[in-house]
């Protein structure tokens, strides 16, 4: 909460005007008693405005000296599930020898405060990527109209047994505000130790670059002072294993939140079950370079959770400031609401659809995807592809043919389907709202290759197409050659070499395994000295 200026400080400032220090012979003050009052309340912050950063690029809540001290940045994508809410606020906690005292606020609910839920918020034991028990019902003091509040420290002291507090120093408290929408939580934040800045994400598997349908979820924090980082979080309900063989399976990368990079820093992750662990603040702490450092100011930074189904990354999340609010939804633009199109004639024909760019309260850099599925509630997606920061995803008659066949629509038939584009800033998503179209399913044609004429050069269609995850390609030389087939994702991203060798004029075949793919289309592509033929392939999980 911002509040009126109290005391101008005399900084002594150096000649670089970035750094200076504040004299004690040059600020001494006489307090009245409620500024006394205040300061006991913990109710002073000091900001210090720079030319950039007009309301403050520092700032700094004054406390008593303490024995450890916490912070903790509250918003709804911090809730588990994340909750899309505009709400905001801030706690301090400071440990006392054996007590924590508690203060902060909170503003901006977008329901009512309910404090019928055993006073309406709290501080839960659990990691981030986790929900706890209760261990100490707090004391809200709210505005009348139930949206805002204050946690005095006065009103909010505890007493911690041993256990307790290494549950404090190990990052394992969260503070929980419960509104009359949000039973679960609207605001919630995780209690961590004094940092330079903060940062955090959620995992889904929705933020993979390959897009993953998953009910896994976790979450992480990072508190970075000079050139320390702690990371602590964790994750849960994997659908397989957590894969330790891919280099530990949980690892830190660079990249941005559209594209895949090099592992950075491997995570030390804590199994707590086969599809659950936790990353401990004492067994994750690293000192970055000055290349990561500068990656994570710059939000280029993403976790990635590995599991046996999804050797690529079944969970992943964009390392953004503590702080960070859900992207502006986006809108289809076309097909429109009740569109109607019959899929026949060329296999080449061109599909598109299209939807309106959206913006992000926090300026981070957007990534969308489109999904067609086969009811309104998108319990059945069939397609599932994430385009990066283009407004429109692309395919062909031949595609949407095959995806009606897999449906068992008979050809003359027509399918009613539902489309949307989820934006995500690569750690949490707004989805559309869905439109729905009519497909009929025609006669789609295209020129057959003559498999017994070897002086045809040809690529057939993978069967069975859409697959679940083998596939068999067969192609024709016209004559002796190097002949390489691969695979590549939607992004033009290279997924799969099936073939780099010397080939014989002829009819050939080739097996696809894409056990380690997610669902999507794909392009698979055949080249032969200077010939080169092209197609595409669904693989549906």
């Amino acid at each position: 909460m911002n509040g009126d200026v109290t005391i101008s400080l005399n900084a002594t400032v150096n000649a670089d005007m970035k750094s200076g220090v504040y004299l004690p012979s040059e600020n001494r003050f006489e307090l009245t008693t409620d500024q006394k009052q205040a300061i006991m309340d913990r109710m002073f912050y000091v900001n210090i405005h720079t030319t950039s950063y007009a309301g403050g690029e520092l700032r700094g809540q004054v406390t008593p000296p303490v024995t450890a001290s916490f912070y903790s940045a509250l918003s709804g994508s911090a809730e588990l599930p994340s909750v899309n809410s505009m709400a905001y606020g801030a706690v301090i906690a400071e440990l006392h020898g054996n007590s924590l005292f508690v203060s902060g606020s909170f503003q901006g609910l977008e329901s009512d405060f309910d404090a019928s839920i055993a006073g309406g918020s709290h501080l839960h034991a659990g990691h981030a990527g986790t929900n706890g028990g209760v261990d100490f019902l707090l004391t809200a003091d709210t505005e009348s109209d139930l949206r805002s509040g204050m946690y005095h420290a006065t009103d909010n002291s505890f007493e911690l047994s041993t256990e307790q507090k290494a549950t404090l120093m190990a990052r394992g408290y969260y503070l929980n505000i419960h509104t009359m929408e949000h039973a679960g939580g609207e605001l919630r934040g995780q209690l961590l130790g004094d940092a330079t800045a903060y940062f955090k994400t959620t995992l889904s598997g929705m933020n993979e670059i390959h897009p993953i349908m998953t009910e896994a979820m976790g979450a992480i924090n990072v508190e970075v002072s000079g050139e320390t980082a702690i990371v602590s979080g964790g994750f849960t309900d994997l659908s397989s294993n957590f894969d330790a063989s891919i280099a530990g399976g949980a690892h830190i990368h660079t990249g941005e939140v559209d594209a895949n990079g090099d592992v950075s820093i491997l995570l030390n992750t804590t199994v707590m079950s086969d599809t659950a662990g936790m990353f401990e603040a004492a067994m994750n702490t690293f000192t970055l370079t000055e290349a990561q450092l500068m990656a994570f100011y710059e939000e280029g930074m993403y976790v990635n959770i590995h599991t046996e189904a999804f050797a690529a990354g079944e969970l992943r999340g964009q390392i953004l400031y503590g702080t960070n609010f859900f992207p502006d939804s986006s809108a289809i633009l076309t097909p429109m609401e009740g569109a109607s199109l019959s899929i026949t004639g060329d296999i080449a024909t061109m599909f598109e659809a299209t939807w309106e760019m959206a913006s992000d309260t926090n300026g981070n850099e957007l990534n969308y995807v489109w999904q067609l599925a086969t009811d309104s509630a998108f319990t059945n997606v069939i397609v599932n592809s994430s385009v990066g920061a283009e407004t429109n995803f692309t395919t062909d008659f031949g595609t949407l043919d095959d995806i009606l066949a897999s449906l068992d629509i008979e050809i003359g038939a027509t399918a009613t389907v539902y489309h949307r584009v989820v934006v995500s800033d690569g750690s949490n998503s707004t989805y559309s709202m869905p439109r729905s179209a009519m497909l009929q399913r025609g006669m789609v044609t295209a020129a057959e290759a003559n498999n017994e004429n070897p002086d045809v050069f040809a690529l057939e269609q993978n069967y069975p197409n859409p697959f679940n995850p083998t596939t068999t390609i067969n192609f024709t030389l016209d004559q002796p050659s190097n002949a390489s087939i691969k695979v590549f994702n939607m992004l033009g991203q290279e997924v799969a070499t099936l073939l780099n060798t010397r080939m014989s004029a002829g009819s050939h075949t080739v097996n696809f395994d894409a056990s380690e793919l997610s669902s999507g289309i794909y392009i698979y592509r055949l080249t032969a000295g200077t010939n080169s033929m092209t197609r595409k392939m669904m693989l549906i999980k």
